[in-house]
């Protein structure tokens, strides 16, 4: 059995935000969900020889995919993970009952540059939660920006970002049948597709 830190998936590939460099290009991907069937049957493939400490249900905003906490309980049967952790921006907490969130260890929630409305209401669905369910609220107050469109043939200078990135042992992804080593790579066709590369 091979034991390591993360896993990560997208069960929702669109969100409610748009932000210009999404580093999982979510503004640029066709509206959908990871299917149920297809996720349990990557999940009870990975599992056979594959354990990490925590795996993570992100988006585009997993929050709008409505059988969300299903995934969850996949992934507690499977014993794929230890943990599983849901990522979201937060503005759909309050949408759902908190009864359906009970599966998961933690809920992140990234809250980004905003309007006072905005802010207001992440604050008030993680006040409702947080008596409920282990709250991680990471605030970002700018939004980091990566270059995807710029061509690179420098092979070493490919290796020194790779090296240098902080994420490249935390991004290990399933997704619809295949394993990605960065989850930005799952939808880098579609990105480049929509900017005419």
């Amino acid at each position: 059995m091979i034991k390591i830190n993360n896993i990560e998936t997208d069960i929702a590939d669109h969100c409610n935000l748009s932000c210009k460099n999404c580093s999982h290009h979510s503004p640029y991907a066709v509206k959908g969900f990871y299917s149920i069937e297809d996720f349990k049957k990557d999940i009870n493939t990975v599992s056979k020889s594959v354990n990490c400490n925590w795996f993570k249900l992100l988006g585009g905003e997993p929050l709008l995919n409505k059988t969300f906490y299903e995934y969850s309980k996949i992934l507690k049967d499977s014993n794929i993970c230890d943990k599983v952790a849901l990522f979201t921006n937060g503005i759909l907490l309050g949408k759902y009952k908190k009864e359906l969130y009970k599966d998961f260890d933690c809920i992140v929630v990234s809250r980004y540059p905003g309007s006072e409305n905005y802010k207001k209401l992440i604050l008030k669905n993680i006040d409702d939660l947080k008596n409920y369910v282990k709250i991680i609220h990471n605030y970002y107050d700018e939004f980091e920006e990566q270059e995807f469109l710029q061509k690179n043939d420098n092979k070493k200078l490919v290796q020194d970002i790779y090296d240098r990135c902080k994420l490249r042992y935390e991004c290990n992804t399933i997704y619809k049948g295949y394993f990605f080593k960065c989850i930005a790579s799952q939808r880098k066709g579609d990105f480049l597709k929509s900017n005419g590369i």
